[in-house]
C-alpha cells in the first residue's frame, strides 16, 4: 500500500518505488531503512504513512536521511502514544498512569518484578487492578512485547502469542521516544 501511494505520488516507473524516496545505502544497519521504519510503527499502513508524513517536515531535499527520520521520531512517537491511548482507554481508562509506569521504569527491558515494584507506587491503579492484570493489558495492546532469545514479540504481529510473567518485557519502539526510554 506504502509502495503504491509512493509510486503515485511520484509517478514512479519502479516495481519498488521506496527506493525512489529512500538511499538505502546510507543505512548501515543490515535490515535497513523500511525494516527500521516498520520497526517503529505498528506494522500498520496508516501509522507507516503517519511515519513518513513526519518525516517530510525535517527533509529538505528528495530523499530521506537518517538525520531527518530520527529528528521526526519524536513527533510520531507522540502520535503513537495518543493513537495507542484512544484504543487502550475503552479497557484501561487509566492508562496514562500506566505508561507513567514504563517512563519511570526508563529502560528498554525489564522484568516482572522491577514492573510490580514500580506499580505499587500508582495509587490510581492499585485501587482497581493488580499489577500482572495492568502488564498484560499494555501487552494484549502491544505497548509492551516480551524479549524470547534476544527476539522481541508483540501481540500484534503474532495473535496468538500468549503473556508469560516469566518473560522479560520491552517497550515498543515507536514509543521509546515519548516515554524517554533509555536505549
Amino acid at each position: 500500500m506504502v509502495n503504491e501511494r509512493i509510486r503515485s505520488d511520484r509517478h514512479s516507473v519502479q516495481d519498488d518505488a521506496w527506493l525512489d524516496i529512500v538511499q538505502e545505502s546510507d543505512w548501515r544497519r543490515n535490515d535497513g531503512w523500511w525494516a527500521y521504519l516498520t520497526a517503529l510503527t505498528m506494522d500498520r499502513p496508516r501509522d507507516i504513512v503517519k511515519l513518513l508524513k513526519c518525516c517530510q517536515r525535517f527533509e529538505t531535499g528528495e530523499t530521506l536521511t537518517k538525520t531527518g527520520v530520527r529528528q521526526a521520531v519524536a513527533d510520531y512517537s507522540a502520535w503513537l502514544y495518543r493513537e495507542i491511548g484512544n484504543e487502550i482507554f475503552r479497557e484501561l481508562p487509566e492508562y496514562r498512569f500506566a505508561l507513567g509506569i514504563l517512563a519511570r521504569i526508563s529502560s528498554r527491558t525489564f522484568g516482572l518484578d522491577t514492573w510490580r515494584s514500580e506499580f505499587a507506587k500508582e495509587e490510581e491503579l492499585t485501587s482497581k487492578y493488580r499489577p500482572d492484570q495492568v502488564l498484560e493489558a499494555l501487552f494484549d495492546c502491544s505497548v509492551v512485547g516480551m524479549v524470547s532469545r534476544r527476539r522481541t514479540l508483540f501481540k500484534y504481529r503474532t495473535d496468538q502469542l500468549i503473556f508469560d510473567k516469566g518473560a522479560s518485557f520491552c517497550v515498543h519502539p515507536g514509543l521509546k521516544s515519548y516515554l524517554a526510554i533509555r536505549p
